[in-house]
């Protein structure tokens, strides 16, 4: 009989030490979860979500409003971004523009976009002179796609390729390293004037990444007066 309550006894002791080794497994199992998502959600905070161009009408030619970029992430990996235009340009300044390139006459409809990389101006808007190659240089491309008004254009890697640089939105979508990837206006198209506004809404799954982002980056308009398409207004990022 005290053999029996020894053997129960010691049993027992037994079941409770591996009840408390699986609590504890269970317990660290539940740490490491908590760290993980912590970790996690830390990322998540840290991603870069907005980048907004601001036109201000004082310096900007009379044009207002902002384009402001959405970056997007799928389980945390970057996706491209969606790009929001909401412009007001009924009071842009379009008699200074014709005295600037006489074939611009009357209001602009039409105006192409890019990201040009340098910024060399007091305010964070401009407009004309404040655009020019001087103060903001060229198309952002990292890639060597060498367009015309490629940053690298004057360099002898792009002198074989500037003349067959063809960026539209169905050769962007068959290779995407054809384009500039500051070539927004051939990536996805002109901005179209409509009652005096720009505005609507493009997804760009590879528009650069927050991290190829630099204080000098800035969006021009370039008016499009028939075959010439002159730099008019520009904005660097400031949110």
């Amino acid at each position: 009989m005290q053999v029996v309550v020894g053997s129960h006894f010691r049993q027992k002791a037994t079941n409770t030490k591996i009840a408390l080794f699986n609590l504890l497994a269970l317990m660290n199992t539940l740490t490491l979860l908590v760290l993980l998502f912590a970790t996690m959600a830390m990322c998540v905070g840290h991603q870069k979500n907005t980048m907004t161009f601001v036109y201000h009408p004082k310096t900007a030619g009379g044009v207002k409003g902002f384009i402001r970029v959405h970056y997007l992430y799928r389980r945390s990996k970057y996706a491209g971004a969606v790009i929001v235009a909401n412009l007001d340009v009924k009071h842009a300044q379009g008699d200074a523009l014709h005295k600037s390139d006489a074939k611009c006459v009357g209001p602009i409809k039409q105006f192409k976009w890019h990201i040009h990389t340098k910024w060399e101006n007091p305010t964070s808007s401009g407009f004309l002179s404040a655009c020019s190659l001087a103060k903001t240089s060229n198309h952002y491309d990292p890639n060597y796609a060498c367009g015309p008004a490629s940053e690298h254009v004057t360099e002898a890697k792009c002198k074989a390729l500037t003349p067959h640089y063809k960026c539209t939105p169905h050769t962007y979508k068959a290779n995407p390293k054809a384009c500039e990837k500051g070539d927004l206006s051939g990536k996805l198209g002109d901005f179209h004037v409509k009652k005096g506004k720009i505005r609507g809404k493009w997804y760009d799954p590879h528009f650069p990444k927050p991290s190829e982002v630099t204080p000098s980056w800035n969006i021009i308009l370039h008016a499009v007066c028939g075959a010439d398409t002159p730099r008019f207004v520009c904005a660097k990022a400031v949110k």
